[in-house]
C-alpha cells in the first residue's frame, strides 16, 4: 500500500511507524533594552550565543536546544533559557514554528521561536558569567548588528527576531514599558527613551508619549537625582486602570520592522 492510499484509509489504528518524525527544537530571542548611550538613546538588543566545537563552530545563534524525550516545548525554552543564556526564573513565550524542511543541513528539524523580554542588568549578568559564548548586539531596524565578520542567523533564526521584535511593539505602542525593561519606576525621559527604543524614534514625539499615557502612569512624589537641570518626577505604572483608559492610545503610524527609519543627521 503506498503512503497515500494508507493516508487515505478507512482502516482505523494508524500505525505511527509509517509516519517518518521529525527532530523538534526550541530557539529563543532574549531582548533587552541597553542604557543610554553617548547620544542618550537606549538601543533594542537581543543576547546571541557563540557554538562551541563541534557543528559550525564558533557561530553566533539564538539560544537553542532540541526537545528533550517526554518534555514539552514550554519546559525546553525555560531550560534553554537555564543552560545556554544563564537565565532563570524567565518563560519565553512562543511566538512562530519554523519548519522548512530544509532550514537545518542535519536532517529534517522543525524549530518554535520563543521571546524572552528582561532587564538589562539581567541580560548583562548572563553576559559577564561566561563573556566568550555570549554578548548582546543591537537590533536595528529587525535586523542584527554583528559585531565580526558573521551577516545572517542560520537557520531561519532571523524570523524569530522579527517575530520578537513585532511582539514588542504590538504591546509598547499600548501601555507604558509593559515588559519592565525600567523596573517599577522611572521618569518620563527614560520612558520615552525605551518607547523609542522598541518603536522607533519617529513613532510618537515626547509629548505625545506623555499625553497617551498619562492616564495609565502615577507620580510617586519623589524625584530623579544627579541629573542636569531642574530633576524630574519619578512615576510608576497605575496599579488601578482609570476609566478614562479604556480606548487605546493615540498612533501615528503602526510601525513595522521595514517601516520605521533613522532620523537625519
Amino acid at each position: 500500500m503506498s503512503q497515500e492510499q494508507f493516508e487515505n484509509s478507512s482502516q482505523p489504528g494508524f500505525d505511527l511507524h509509517n509516519f517518518p518524525g521529525v527532530h523538534m527544537a526550541v530557539d529563543v530571542a532574549v531582548m533587552t533594552v541597553g542604557l543610554p548611550n553617548h547620544d542618550g538613546r537606549r538601543e533594542l538588543m537581543t543576547l546571541l550565543v557563540r557554538r562551541p566545537s563541534g557543528f559550525e563552530e564558533g557561530k553566533w545563534v539564538l539560544p537553542g536546544r532540541f526537545v528533550r524525550f517526554r518534555e514539552t516545548l514550554r519546559q525546553a525554552a525555560i531550560a534553554t533559557l537555564e543552560m545556554k543564556a544563564g537565565i532563570f526564573k524567565i518563560t519565553p513565550r512562543q511566538l512562530i514554528v519554523n519548519d522548512d524542511p530544509d532550514r537545518d543541513p542535519r536532517g529534517w528539524t522543525m524549530a518554535v521561536g520563543h521571546v524572552a523580554p528582561v532587564p538589562f542588568d539581567v541580560a548583562m549578568k548572563a553576559v559577564y558569567e561566561d563573556p566568550k559564548f555570549r554578548d548582546l548586539v543591537v537590533v536595528s531596524e529587525g535586523k542584527i548588528e554583528f559585531k565580526g565578520d558573521q551577516q545572517v542567523l542560520p537557520m531561519d533564526q532571523q524570523r524569530v527576531v522579527d517575530a520578537a521584535v513585532d511582539y514588542l511593539r504590538g504591546r509598547y505602542d499600548r501601555a507604558p514599558d509593559p515588559k519592565g525593561f525600567l523596573g517599577s519606576r522611572f521618569t518620563l525621559s527614560e520612558l520615552y527613551e525605551v518607547h523609542a527604543a522598541v518603536l522607533g524614534e519617529n513613532y510618537w514625539s515626547r509629548d505625545a508619549m506623555r499625553r497617551n499615557f498619562e492616564s495609565l502612569l502615577e507620580p510617586t512624589g519623589e524625584y530623579s537625582s544627579g541629573s542636569v537641570g531642574k530633576p524630574a518626577m519619578i512615576y510608576r505604572r497605575a496599579r488601578v486602570m482609570p476609566s478614562s483608559a479604556k480606548t487605546l492610545p493615540r498612533r501615528i503610524q503602526r510601525p513595522s520592522k521595514s517601516t520605521i527609519t533613522k532620523p537625519e543627521v
